[in-house]
């Protein structure tokens, strides 16, 4: 929430994934009165209002414009910015939570060149398809860490930055490997380079190196 990504109104937010738990666009409305877009299709067939900010539509975020095997209705990025009119807006925060789509998802993100416009970016990661339980009967095999650690790094190559991550307390397993808890889920969250000025990013280097 430091400049130049201090949430300030007039601020646009677009969450994904809400469930059953309001409590992000909640606090995104009551703290910083930004406008936001919320989308989930397993809550819900009608659009609705939740505040005068706050606007529910019943998609979900895919990797392309879609019908899933549910029946919920999907829509990729690049759509759900176009039928907003967002195409060239900045758009403060996106965030999503959509049970392991994520990656397929991250991967369209940074192949469509869509979010030059999107200053912070925050989405949690499922290393295993959900559900998750804590008598998971694998481990994650290696060659599936590396095809994540590579989808994620695709984010920096186009200009993000990961400035915070947190473990998800509530996906823990025991490995089966060697006895110990694990997480199969984290928060991560990245800030667009592109949005940080130059005269900003000389000011951190200097405290940085007065630092050493």
């Amino acid at each position: 929430m430091s400049p130049p990504f201090k949430l300030k109104k007039p601020c646009l937010v677009y969450s994904f994934g809400i469930g059953q738990d309001w409590r992000f666009e909640d606090d995104v409305y009551d703290f910083y009165k930004c406008k936001v877009l919320a989308y989930d299709p397993s809550i819900g067939k009608k659009a609705h209002n939740r505040t005068d900010l706050i606007h529910f539509k019943p998609y979900g975020l895919g990797a392309v414009t879609d019908h899933w095997s549910k029946g919920w209705p999907m829509k990729s990025f690049r759509q759900h910015l176009k039928d907003e009119g967002h195409l060239k807006t900045v758009i403060d925060y996106v965030k999503f939570d959509i049970d392991y789509w994520e990656w397929e998802v991250i991967k369209s993100l940074t192949k469509d060149n869509i979010l030059q416009y999107v200053k912070q970016l925050a989405f949690e990661i499922h290393l295993l398809p959900v559900p998750i339980t804590k008598k998971t009967d694998r481990t994650i095999k290696k060659t599936e860490f590396i095809e994540k650690f590579e989808i994620l790094k695709a984010l920096e190559a186009i200009g993000f930055k990961k400035f915070n991550y947190r473990l998800n307390p509530f996906c823990g397993y025991t490995s089966t490997i060697t006895g110990i808890v694990r997480s199969k889920c984290y928060e991560l969250h990245y800030m667009n380079m592109d949005f940080v000025d130059t005269e900003h990013l000389e000011k951190r280097q200097g405290h940085f190196m007065n630092k050493t």
